[in-house]
């Protein structure tokens, strides 16, 4: 298993979804916990997880430094800002309004 590995579970990793993938990357790390492979070994069999996470590293790099990006669905401005319809600042800016009516300054 540990000499064929290497090449199935590419292939097994690529069929699964995102949830199928995280159990198969647990199943990965307990052998590692428990030693069953060696460490080159380990590694070798699970270069698909490794290339997933480099992968949102340079995503996420790519985002930052380019100020683009979105949180929560909104797109970010260069300034970092994020660009909110008018309508909903209105709202926000009403509620923010009422949660500060009664307090006493």
């Amino acid at each position: 298993m540990e000499a064929d590995a290497k090449n199935w579970l590419p292939v097994v990793y690529g069929m699964l979804n995102s949830d199928g993938r995280a159990k198969l990357k647990r199943v990965w790390n307990t052998w590692r916990e428990f030693g069953i492979f060696g460490l080159k070994s380990w590694e070798e069999m699970g270069l698909c997880f490794r290339r997933e996470e480099e992968q949102k590293a340079e995503e996420l790099q790519s985002k930052s430094a380019d100020g683009a990006g979105s949180v929560g669905g909104f797109r970010k401005m260069p300034d970092g800002s994020l660009d909110l319809p008018i309508q909903l600042r209105k709202e926000m800016q009403t509620l923010l309004d009422d949660m500060h009516s009664g307090v006493d300054e």
